[in-house]
């Protein structure tokens, strides 16, 4: 095989400077993006048993987006005795 010469593409500095940030401050429950601030909620324990539709709240908020990850305890009894 031949190798193939790689063209360089100039780097376009008026759209890197349209789409970078102009500062990012990460705080503990806030991220600062520009003049954009996001507020972080974190909910680590929910009930064993719930309701049809227990999340709808959550989802149907007002500018939210809501990221629900579940991540399986191979050994619940290790994971109880070390909490």
């Amino acid at each position: 095989m031949k190798a193939k010469e790689m063209e360089a593409i100039p780097i376009n500095v008026d759209l890197l400077n349209l789409i970078t940030p102009q500062g990012i401050e990460i705080k503990n429950n806030k991220v600062q993006i520009g003049e954009t601030t996001h507020k972080l909620q974190y909910i680590s324990g929910y009930p064993s048993a719930v309701n049809v539709g227990w999340l709808m709240n959550l989802k149907d908020m007002k500018s939210s987006t809501v990221s629900l990850i579940v991540t399986p305890i191979e050994d619940v009894q290790a994971y109880v005795e070390r909490n």
